[in-house]
């Protein structure tokens, strides 16, 4: 089996945590849900849309 990263560092020479997620090939909402919030995360969408009020 192979190793997986526990943290990474980025551009800009920060380093970050990284979780790892197992999903069953059939649960397709739990891993379009995930894909999804991943995206707006790396879009920096997500504060746009989910601000607090």
């Amino acid at each position: 089996m192979m190793k997986l990263l526990n943290e990474y560092t980025d551009i800009g020479n920060v380093r970050h945590k990284v979780e790892h997620t197992v999903l069953p090939e059939k649960d397709n909402y739990s891993r379009e849900r995930i894909l999804e919030e991943l995206m707006l995360a790396l879009t920096k969408k997500y504060d746009k849309i989910h601000k607090p009020t």
